[in-house]
């Protein structure tokens, strides 16, 4: 059963590239020259605000856990298309079973997990910003931790099957489900990965907006000044408008990929009987989808100053770290040269 969900679509387009390219010549594009650009940008973003997520100050804030963890299964989820990307160069990626195993088994991991970090960053900035009174409480880091290794785990144990069912077949990776239990996996897969956490993200989103412009609106500003200044001193009070953006890029990025693949997997219809016009909607909308799990970086660096300010001290240090190195190696080399020069 081909199936238009999240997670399986990785599956379906590196089995069927080939495919794919031959009546295609803009997926052809899409997949030889565009992915690996929205790969290796998303690989040094993520890497680089992971590092600086590591900082003393940044770490300490709730929040950021789940930053921290929506950057790993994003760099997951770019990881796992750099072998849909060697399909596309008519390399065969399949080395093995295992190596087949861990491509659709992580695929279907990280998209979840991807899904479910953002809810959790929209979810922080609700509380955030609809109840303030309860930060202390519901936004801490035990809780963060707690949460974000729950949805991991819940999503290695849901996923795990695929270990056991999936393995190559004439040089491609097929799943072996019983047409069944595959379609059950189908359907519990496309509302958790791809309704539930758009509806969630949505319903918050919403929630968030009508806060904003109420308190815009409000005539109580003055009288209330105090607090908004006892407010914006708690550290996930000045992240918020971070967070807010970093919901609606998710959603905005992935909501025209999910509504397409959801209107074509409920239609009964598969990948390669679609009409040359649908096969280019969908892999388009495919692509822009993919461009979430690579833009958080940007993001960042737009949206908060204390990011800016942590990345540029990380570059500082390392350029007078490589500064210091190069001096001792400079130094190291005159000595040698000094000792081993003849004396006159």
């Amino acid at each position: 059963m081909d199936g238009f969900n999240t997670s399986s679509i990785i599956y379906n387009v590196s089995t069927n590239v080939t495919d794919v390219n031959r009546s295609l010549a803009p997926a052809e594009i899409l997949l030889i020259y565009i992915l690996p650009i929205i790969i290796f940008v998303g690989l040094f973003g993520n890497v680089a605000s992971f590092v600086v997520f590591l900082d003393k100050e940044l770490r300490h804030i709730s929040s950021s856990v789940y930053i921290m963890a929506v950057l790993c299964s994003d760099t997951g989820m770019l990881l796992n298309q750099t072998l849909v990307w060697l399909e596309a160069l008519r390399i065969n990626p399949w080395f093995g079973q295992g190596m087949c195993k861990l491509f659709v088994f992580s695929g279907f991991v990280f998209a979840f997990l991807s899904e479910w970090y953002v809810v959790c960053i929209t979810v922080e900035n609700y509380v955030t910003l609809r109840h303030p009174t309860k930060i202390k409480t519901l936004c801490t880091i035990r809780r963060a931790v707690i949460v974000t290794t729950s949805l991991a785990t819940l999503a290695v144990s849901s996923y795990f099957i695929y270990l056991f069912t999936t393995g190559t077949d004439n040089g491609y990776c097929n799943n072996n489900m019983t047409s069944k239990l595959e379609q059950i996996y189908f359907y519990v897969d496309n509302i958790a990965t791809l309704l539930l956490p758009t509806i969630v993200v949505f319903v918050l989103l919403a929630a968030i907006v009508l806060q904003v412009i109420k308190s815009i609106k409000s005539k109580r500003r003055m009288s209330l000044s105090k607090t908004n200044k006892k407010k914006s001193s708690i550290p996930q009070v000045r992240v918020a408008k971070m967070l807010f953006v970093l919901s609606i890029s998710a959603f905005v990025l992935s909501t025209p990929d999910h509504v397409v693949k959801l209107y074509f997997s409920m239609s009964g219809l598969i990948f390669l009987k679609l009409t040359e016009t649908q096969k280019l909607t969908f892999l388009v909308f495919m692509f822009l989808y993919y461009t979430r799990f690579s833009t958080k970086f940007f993001i960042l660096i737009a949206f908060s100053k204390n990011f800016r300010k942590k990345l540029l001290s990380k570059i500082k240090c390392d350029k007078n770290l490589y500064d210091m190195v190069q001096s001792k190696e400079s130094s190291a080399v005159h000595h040698v040269a000094t000792n081993t020069s003849p004396t006159s």
